[in-house]
């Protein structure tokens, strides 16, 4: 697949970072970032395929909060703010195909030219009900997008 004909799409929580909730266990404050994540990020960029995020929000979080928190972590700058998808903005969650066939309309993809990293297997299913190629890891992420050549 020429040019940026793919995205994948990551959840955060479990799969990017761990997140750091204020005293009131519900506010986000910041991300522990896992420590082979901005690698492997940078790899999936070099074959060909845009970066995006869908992850279930709480309800408080906007997409400047989400965003000032992927950029204090230093994750911000892989992703097309453009495929950021966070639950508490766009009314819907991961539990909602239609979320994805979001995610894979804001890329102007079909959804079988769209990944979703995830370790929810029941996120991973309705990903897959919506036509999403999906993995299970970050590193696992290579073996799909090999297949999907």
């Amino acid at each position: 697949m020429p040019g940026q004909s793919r995205a994948v799409f990551f959840d955060i929580g479990n799969v990017l970072a761990s997140p750091v909730l204020a005293s009131d266990h519900i506010t986000l404050v910041g991300l522990s970032v896992y420590p082979f994540v901005p690698e492997v990020l940078e790899a999936v960029r070099t074959q060909q395929a845009r970066l995006g995020i869908i992850s279930n929000t709480a309800s408080s979080d906007t997409t400047e909060t989400m965003k000032a928190v992927l950029d204090q972590a230093g994750l911000l700058r892989f992703f097309d703010v453009k495929l950021l998808l966070f639950s508490s903005v766009e009314g819907i969650d991961k539990t909602k195909v239609e979320l994805f066939q979001r995610a894979a309309a804001r890329a102007e993809l079909p959804p079988r030219h769209c990944v979703f990293v995830g370790e929810d297997a029941k996120e991973r299913d309705v990903a897959r009900r919506a036509l999403f190629k999906v993995s299970f890891h970050p590193l696992h992420v290579f073996q799909v997008l090999k297949e999907m050549l």
